[in-house]
Order: structure tokens, then sequence, then C-alpha cells
């Protein structure tokens, strides 16, 4: 029973032996048996009828604006214009794969012009996507028109095995299930850095990889500290508060809410979304937050810090994210209903970030702190009841040399543990500026069944974001014990001025990333917008740039 919906004339039930919603004649007395007396209750959460009416309108404002129904779109065939036939949501795949192979053009030349079209090697990712490319650009009788089309005969190719090597071992992407294109995009990123580390001739994600750098000033000492990554997708907060109809979009909203509440019906036409600025958005990711607790390495002290960041390179191609979907007070998935306005052209420039400056002092490192030692005293005690002396020196390590007591309950909780009596391996204390996991998130990848090695490896590689993590650990699982190579130096990565033109972007239709359908826009090489849904390939007339969810912006 859902809670939040029950009053005296019912609430939602769910049937799991049924999977479907159920009527349930005895919910009062059900309920009375755990105390709950629903002739008291009142409605507090949306009923699964009312959701349903929201996102049924939402979807069709979503699929009449983005594939642009009532209008007849013309077709095209031939070379750039292949369609990937759906095999069964697979949509998040084709739109990603289409924007990759016809709009990064080093990507598509150094697969054709290194691999080549091997049958001997099916389940090879360098091969199956190379096949791909070449189909995409020479389709010959799988792009043709509907007229040319002998019985039997369709147009798109269905990459079948391409999604089983890409999938192999990833929970997610390995099902029938739908996906985030902002995650497989980033998997296909990974996949190709692999191939990379095989073959430099294969290199080629520099193109769209760039350095992400955080300014940290202490405000104690005002020194500073600057810190840079790699990243291969910029993803924007999308600020609602900044809507230029704000208010009127806030009014609509609780207006909304009463009709839903009086269970009244809501007109599309009716509805007002958040108009948004993309330029308040890069405002909003580059604008300063306070850093809470931050130990200074010159006053040794807790306080706070400022932290801003912005970009140390700016690749040939930018790929952004607009985070609209979001999580609400009750943790349930939402997606913003917002509009972007978003400009052909960018200069980002403001963003560069330049690394120290004059003036500007560096913000020293902490000094190393001896590693902690296991108390003798409490070693002591411990062998004189009889455990190894290894248990011994482990159960006053972890514990911190808080006690006897301590560091024996501490024997007892750990007995069954294999590695009890083997040597005690004592960790070296981080220094300032050097990356470390939090023990806390380590512990929970570790209950997943990974080492804390692996989840260490993890967490650094996502910038110690927890979720992002845990996909990668699932995505990596063959890179998890692989030693780290050594991290490319930034004068590899490809910089030159921040302006940009629009050149491709997707789309999501729907309420969240697990169900829904992508489509991708393309700008041509005759400046034509091009629709690619699934199969279908067709000119658009009226290109929906405000509610994609990823663009990738192409430096002028």
């Amino acid at each position: 029973v859902k809670l939040g919906t029950i009053t005296p004339q019912g609430g939602d039930v769910y049937s799991y032996d049924e999977d479907d919603m159920v009527v349930d004649t005895q919910l009062a007395k059900h309920l009375q048996h755990f105390g709950i007396d629903m002739m008291q209750c009142q409605q507090t959460d949306k009923t699964m009828n009312e959701l349903e009416i929201a996102a049924n309108m939402n979807f069709k404002f979503e699929c009449d604006n983005i594939l642009e129904s009532g209008v007849a779109l013309k077709p095209v065939y031939g070379p750039g214009y292949l369609g990937y036939i759906n095999m069964g949501n697979t949509c998040y795949m084709n739109s990603v794969l289409q924007v990759l192979i016809n709009c990064v053009g080093k990507i598509s030349n150094k697969y054709l012009a290194h691999i080549s079209n091997s049958s001997e090697v099916p389940s090879d990712f360098a091969v199956q996507f190379r096949n791909l490319i070449h189909y995409t650009q020479n389709p010959g009788k799988y792009s043709v028109d509907q007229n040319d089309l002998k019985p039997g005969q369709e147009n798109g190719v269905k990459p079948a095995l391409l999604k089983s090597i890409i999938g192999k071992g990833h929970p997610e992407f390995s099902s029938t299930r739908q996906q985030d294109a902002h995650e497989y995009f980033l998997h296909i990123i990974s996949l190709l850095e692999k191939e990379e580390r095989k073959s430099q001739n294969l290199a080629c994600v520099d193109d769209i990889c760039f350095e992400v750098e955080d300014r940290i000033e202490c405000n104690a000492s005002k020194k500073v500290l600057y810190k840079s990554r790699k990243d291969y997708c910029l993803s924007l907060p999308i600020p609602l508060e900044k809507a230029s109809n704000f208010a009127e979009a806030k009014a609509w909203e609780a207006k909304k809410s009463q009709l839903e509440a009086e269970g009244k019906n809501i007109k599309a036409e009716d509805s007002v979304k958040f108009k948004v600025d993309l330029e308040d958005c890069f405002k909003m990711f580059s604008s300063p937050e306070t850093i809470q607790d931050f130990l200074s390495p010159v006053t040794n002290q807790k306080g706070t810090a400022n932290k801003t960041t912005g970009l140390k390179t700016f690749p040939n191609f930018l790929m952004l994210q607009a985070r609209r979907f979001t999580l609400t007070a009750n943790w349930q998935p939402k997606k913003l209903d917002v509009l972007l306005d978003v400009p052909e052209v960018l200069n980002l420039e403001y963003l560069r970030s330049s690394g120290l400056q004059p003036g500007e002092e560096e913000l020293p490192a902490a000094p190393t702190e001896a590693p902690l030692q296991p108390d003798d005293t409490i070693v002591t005690n411990l062998l004189s009841m009889g455990f190894s002396l290894e248990a011994c020196r482990k159960a006053a390590y972890h514990t911190k040399n808080a006690g006897p007591e301590q560091a024996m309950e501490w024997i007892f909780s750990h007995m069954d543990d294999p590695d009890l009596n083997a040597p005690l391996i004592i960790e070296q204390p981080k220094s300032a500026g050097q990356a470390a996991a939090s023990p806390d998130d380590v512990q929970m990848l570790c209950a997943m069944g990974f080492t804390a090695k692996q989840a260490t490896k993890a967490l650094l590689k996502c910038d110690n974001n927890l979720e992002r993590a845990a996909d990668w650990i699932f995505s990596h699982a063959d890179e998890l014990d692989e030693e780290e190579p050594s991290v490319s130096s930034a004068s590899t990565l490809p910089d030159g001025p921040g302006q940009y033109t629009l050149r491709a972007f997707i789309c999501h239709m729907g309420s969240s990333t697990a169900c829904g359908h992508y489509v991708c826009h393309i700008r041509d090489s005759q400046g034509r917008w091009v629709l690619y849904n699934d199969e279908k390939v067709a000119i658009s007339v009226t290109p929906p740039k405000d509610l994609a969810y990823m663009y990738l912006y192409q430096r002028i």
C-alpha cells in the first residue's frame, strides 16, 4: 500500500504476485492490523493515476515537439544518413553512436584506417565498431528511397553484435532495459580508451577529452591549491531560480498541485515550463562554493575554503549534459520540466582556468604525519590471552590504540576473517593535495563484494562520487586489478579557443532515464539539421534544442 495515498475512500494497492495495481475490498481491515485507521488518513502523496496523467501529459508534449508531430518531414538517404534499427530499447545506443560516428571525424578515420574488416574476430569491439562506421559512411542498399526497396528489404542496420560486445560484463548495458545515454556515452569512451592502450594508432578520444581545474582558497591563510582532472562530458546544473518566467512557472506548479488534489483535469496547453538560459547553467557550474571543515595545512585547524571550477583546456569537441533528472525530497526520480535557451554559438573563454597566478601563494602540502603504530602495551596484553602476534597488532591498529578491551572486542568480531593472522599492512597517510577515497564510501563498495583496493580505485577515478564509482566499477570489471597507467600530461590534450558551434544534440522523451525514448539531431555538411529516430532519418524543420539532454559543440 502506498501510504501517502490512503484516504477514507481507499488507497493505491500493489500486488507483487500479480505484478499490477489491484483493488483491496478489505483494505480498512488489513490496515487496522498494522494500527492504521483508514478513516483518519488524509492524502499526502500523488496516486499512481495522478502520476500517470502528469507523466503522459509531459510525454505527449515532448513527443510532439521532439518528433515534430504534424509536420511532413522529408526522409534522407545515402552516406551519413544510415538508420540504426531499434532492437528493443536500444534507442539510447543508436543516438550516442550516431553522434560519435557522424560528428567526431577523428574516431571514424582512425578505426577505418587501422582496423581491417575481419570475420575471424566477430567478438572484437574494434572490428565491429569499425564495421558500423564503414556501413554508416557507405550504406549502399541499407539506405535507399522507400520506393526503391525490394520485397523483404528494409532500411537501416541492426548493430546487434556490437551491442552484445559493448554490454559484455555490464549489468545494465547487457540487458534489454532502457538506459541513460550519458552513462552509455562514458562507457563507450572507456572502451575506446582501452583500444587506445592496445594501439596508439587508435588514439582518438583526446578530441573530446578536456581538463577541469578546481581552485581552492584557504580562507584562513588566503593561499590557494589547484587540482585538475580529465573529463569527457561537462555536466551542467540547471538553476530553475534563474528562469526568465520563474514566478509564472511557480504559480503554475501551485495551481497544478491544487487541480490534482481536487481531481480535476489538467490541460496540456495551460502548462507553463521554466525557461532557463544555458549561459546561466555555465555560471552556476563555475560559481564559488564553500567547503566546510577544511583542514588548513597552514594553521593545522579546521575552517572554510572557497572552491571555484573552470576548464584548463578546451577540446575540439565539447560534450555537455544538462542535468534534467534529479531526486525529490522523498528520493524519487524526477525530470525537470524546463526549456533551455541554447545558443548556436558559444564563447566559453571566461571559464578558462590558468593555474597559479602572479600574486597568489600556493597552499603548502600538509606535513606528513607518522603512520599509526600498534601500541606495545595493548599487544602484550592480548598476547597473554593466547592470540597470535599479528592478530594482536591488527586489533590495536584498527581500534587506533583505544585500549585492550576495544582491541579484544575487535578480535572476537573478526575471528572468522581468513587473513586475521596475516601480517599487518600499515597505510601511509595522505598529504594535502593528494586524492583520498572516503572510508565510508570504500566500505559501501566493499559490501558489494569488491576489495578495498578496487573500491578505492573506482572512487579516485570518479572524483569520490559514490554513484559514478558504483557504475564505473561494474563497467570496468576487467580493469579493477590492472596497474594504473601513468597519467597523460595536459600538453597532450588538444587546446584552443573556447569558441564553439552546436553540432548535435540528443533528446529524451519520458519521465526518467529508465524509460521513454531517445533520438538525436545532427547538423550535416549542408548545414541542415537531421533527425535520427532509430532507422528513420529525415530533415528536421524545427530542431528542439530547448528540450535536449546532451549537446555536442564543435570548435569554430
